[in-house]
């Protein structure tokens, strides 16, 4: 399906809905392929069709939504590259949440652009980089985290999507 700003609002429509009639059966399935042994060739092959054709800026739904955490190397990396003293950006824009991790102080992230860019792309946090957790083997071992994940982004909904419909 082709995405472009013009049909934007009914592509993440459909994604939405999709997404949460199929959670029950993502659900399972992503338990299920814990307990067995991934194909990880396949799973980078689907990883890396998907975003092929999928437009990350045209959504920004994870920015919008979701709470990366940040590392204490995160926040150095990031304060540095603004300008600040690591306190001060600490203070400024993260909250620990109730595990003690440090998250975004706001939704959507404070580093959210309109466009959806993110104002600290280069130096972004590795939970950030690495999302949604689709391309390693730490990701497919997280059922819960990946479950979650297709309801939030749609690359994730579309790979678990095309790799359960792919496991027979």
């Amino acid at each position: 399906m082709a995405m472009n700003k013009k049909t934007e609002p009914d592509w993440l429509s459909i994604w939405r809905s999709e997404a949460k009639k199929n959670l029950p059966k993502n659900k399972v399935f992503l338990q299920r392929m814990v307990r067995s042994k991934l194909n990880f060739k396949a799973i980078e092959i689907t990883h890396n069709q998907v975003f092929e054709k999928i437009d990350c800026l045209l959504c920004g739904n994870c920015c919008k939504t979701a709470h990366p955490i940040f590392t204490r190397t995160d926040s150095d990396r990031i304060s540095k590259f603004l300008g600040m003293k690591i306190g001060d950006f600490e203070k400024t824009y993260l909250v620990a949440d109730p595990d003690g991790d440090l998250i975004p102080n706001q939704l959507p992230c404070p580093f959210l652009n309109e466009d959806n860019t993110c104002q600290v792309y280069e130096v972004r946090p590795k939970s950030c980089r690495s999302y949604p957790h689709t391309h390693s083997k730490e990701g497919w071992e997280r059922p819960e985290l990946l479950t979650k994940n297709t309801i939030t982004c749609p690359a994730a909904f579309r790979i678990v999507e095309a790799i359960r419909q792919n496991s027979g």
